[in-house]
């Protein structure tokens, strides 16, 4: 997703629990595993290790902020409305959904896609899709724009900023069956998540933040030299990156360890995701590897541009 500055909201719906089905087919069958990256300028960068990576034709010239994986689908949103979809990280198709709103955030809640953004014209912008191919709008507030979302078991929580100079901090939260019918409270700021074991962990400027229904929040302080900007979990692992070459792990979401960026202590990462054991950082720079999240090294790549978000498609496994 692409990192904004000043104070923000957060914002909750609850989730819906059915599906839907595609109605195309990839042109390239997919591999069982593969890591997408996506930045500025339409880049698409992918790779099967998460060390060796190589362009994939994009469909457009726009910037890309944010991707994630579900349903055998690989989804990609950014500026001006712009949604991506892919079933093998290869062959990528534009979805038309209206609207110019620029998408932030995008993921997968285990049933639908939700990608959240906004316009200083209309305010904030939701879309929802149960396959990653056919996209609807949500009912949603043309007070906020937003730049990140997250999710419980039941209940959708996104960030964002107020449309004045009054950036003041507030909650929308809903009870009914569908992405709508928001309500005021207060949260914390975030610029992205991961869903662990039913719980929302977020991060944000240097802070840490739990929730296990989207209303009640916990929130401790980062041990970070500079701000915090992505957050991956895998197996007992979690990292969290951000700018000056901000990296760190820890295995109790408590306790937390700097490692070293082979980016540089400059280097500006976006964004963090896990697969197959391996975590893989991304940024201003380039891409960076780890085969346990403990020692990094560079991977090796050709893209020139930004990168602003990665993920982890896997076709080996039901998803």
């Amino acid at each position: 997703m692409r990192i904004t500055c000043g104070t923000t909201l957060c914002l909750a719906a609850s989730l819906a629990l059915t599906g839907a089905c595609r109605d195309d087919d990839p042109a390239t069958p997919p591999p069982s595993r593969l890591f997408v990256a996506v930045g500025a300028g339409g880049t698409i960068m992918i790779s099967t290790d998460g060390s060796r990576w190589r362009p994939a034709s994009s469909p457009t010239d726009a910037d890309l902020r944010s991707v994630a994986f579900g349903k055998s689908v690989v989804v990609a949103v950014g500026e001006a409305g712009t949604i991506l979809s892919s079933e093998n990280g290869s062959d990528w198709t534009t979805r038309s959904v209206g609207g110019d709103a620029d998408l932030e955030d995008v993921i997968f809640t285990g049933q639908k896609f939700v990608a959240v953004g906004g316009s200083w014209n209309t305010g904030s912008a939701v879309l929802v899709s149960f396959d990653g191919v056919s996209w609807q709008a949500a009912e949603t507030t043309e007070s906020y724009m937003f730049h990140a979302v997250a999710h419980t078991e039941g209940t959708l929580v996104a960030a964002a900023y107020l449309r004045s100079d009054l950036q003041l901090p507030a909650l929308f939260s809903s009870g009914s069956s569908s992405v709508g019918g928001w309500f005021e409270g207060s949260g914390p700021d975030f610029y992205d998540s991961v869903h662990v074991d039913g719980t929302a962990v977020t991060v944000g400027g240097t802070r840490i933040n739990r929730s296990t229904d989207g209303v009640t929040w916990t929130s401790a302080s980062l041990p970070v030299h500079a701000l915090v900007s992505g957050i991956a979990h895998g197996g007992s692992r979690y990292v969290v990156v951000g700018e000056l070459g901000v990296l760190y792990t820890s295995d109790d979401g408590t306790t937390w360890t700097r490692r070293t960026s082979p980016l540089g202590d400059t280097a500006f990462y976006s964004g963090v995701t896990h697969g197959g054991g391996a975590f893989v950082a991304v940024g201003r720079e380039g891409i960076a590897f780890s085969a346990d999240g403990s020692s990094w090294i560079a991977a090796t790549t050709s893209s020139p541009a930004q990168l602003t978000g990665v993920t982890v498609a896997s076709w080996a496994v039901s998803d």
